[in-house]
C-alpha cells in the first residue's frame, strides 16, 4: 500500500529451500515483493492484491485448437474473480467467515466429452468424472477430449465448454 514493511537482507540457501520469509501484518490492499541480487539490483518483483467479492468466472484453455483425435486433450482452467479480474481465493473471504468454495458445474457442447474435472484440493476425494467440482484457492480445471469412447473416430468441429456457479 505504498509503504515499505521490510528492509534488509534475508538469507536464502538450501536450508531454507531458497525461500525468503518476511512476516507482514495483514491489511487489505496491494503488497509488492522485490528480490535483489548480491549487488543490490532488483531481479524479481511480484505483486499481490486483495480481491473484492466474487463476481464472475474466467475460463482459460491451454490452447485454442485441439486435433480431432482421442489422444489429444485440452485443459481449461476456471477461476473465480472479482469485478476487476483479481483471483478470489475463497468466494466469501471478505466476510471473515470460514471459506466456502463455490462449486463450478461444467457442460460441453459439440463432438467431445469432459474427460475429468479437478481442483488440486488434496482433501477432495470426489470422483474426477463428475461434472461439478468445488474450487480450491479459486480454481478448478476441466479436461476435454474430442469424440466419445463409443463413436467413430472424432471429427473436426467446434467444442464449447460452459462453466457456471450459483451467483456468478
Amino acid at each position: 500500500n505504498g509503504r515499505n514493511v521490510s528492509e534488509g537482507c534475508v538469507n536464502v540457501s538450501r536450508a531454507t529451500a531458497y525461500t525468503a520469509t518476511v512476516r507482514v501484518p495483514y491489511e487489505p490492499g496491494t503488497l509488492e515483493a522485490t528480490g535483489f541480487d548480491a549487488r543490490g539490483r532488483a531481479i524479481a518483483t511480484r505483486t499481490f492484491k486483495t480481491s473484492g467479492p466474487a463476481a464472475k468466472l474466467r475460463l482459460a484453455a491451454d490452447r485454442t485448437t485441439i486435433r480431432p483425435s482421442r489422444a489429444d486433450l485440452s485443459y481449461v482452467t476456471v477461476e473465480v474473480v472479482d469485478a476487476d479480474g483479481v483471483l478470489v481465493a475463497c468466494a466469501n473471504e471478505s466476510s471473515l467467515a470460514a471459506c466456502v468454495p463455490p462449486t463450478v458445474r461444467f457442460k460441453l457442447e459439440g463432438a467431445g466429452e469432459i474427460t475429468a474435472v479437478g481442483s488440486g484440493d488434496p482433501t477432495d476425494a470426489s470422483s474426477f468424472h463428475q461434472l461439478a467440482r468445488k474450487t480450491f484457492r479459486g480454481r478448478a480445471t476441466a479436461i476435454i477430449r474430442p469424440g466419445s469412447p463409443s463413436a467413430a473416430p472424432p471429427r473436426s468441429g467446434k467444442l464449447t465448454l460452459t462453466a457456471s456457479s450459483a451467483g456468478l
